[in-house]
């Protein structure tokens, strides 16, 4: 571990933090829409291996403690770093369209884990956690869009972790 690549992770946690505070309160329901999802595949760009994937998930555990979702932080750290882990595999591997289209598959795997956490630990009922599942949805749909967009500006910059 060099210092170069630790201040990036806590850069990255603080970045994926700040992302998510930046809320979208959903009507009607429990939850919100945030670009948090775009700051977890940024971070597995920015950072890579074991320190991309812990800063994506403190990142946005973090914020679900500041923003008063303290059931949901661990859960959220799970699911958001196995979607960096995710998110980095993808990104090793794919070019292009490929890349927009594995980010998109990650946030479809972070709407399903939350389907589930909501499911069994929040309202006990899966009709009832299938309401969120659109603004999940939504909110996969624009992160992994954003996401693509600032990797994409990062690599050109040079600022990801190769």
């Amino acid at each position: 571990m060099n210092t170069s690549r630790l201040v990036r992770a806590a850069l990255m946690t603080a970045i994926v933090l700040a992302l998510t505070l930046i809320v979208l309160p959903i009507p009607m329901s429990q939850g919100y829409i945030n670009l948090g999802d775009a700051g977890v595949y940024a971070a597995a760009a920015a950072v890579g291996g074991v320190w991309g994937v812990a800063a994506a998930a403190l990142g946005s555990a973090l914020a679900d403690v500041i923003l008063a979702y303290t059931l949901y932080a661990p859960a959220t750290f799970l699911i958001k770093g196995l979607a960096a882990l995710f998110a980095l595999l993808i990104l090793r591997r794919a070019k292009g369209g490929w890349r927009l289209l594995g980010l998109l598959g990650c946030g479809v795997f972070i709407a399903g884990g939350y389907l589930v956490f909501e499911s069994v630990f929040v309202s006990g009922s899966l009709a009832a956690a299938l309401v969120n599942l659109p603004f999940n949805l939504v909110q996969a749909a624009v992160g992994a869009s954003l996401g693509y967009v600032l990797i994409t500006f990062m690599e050109k910059l040079r600022l990801d972790a190769k």
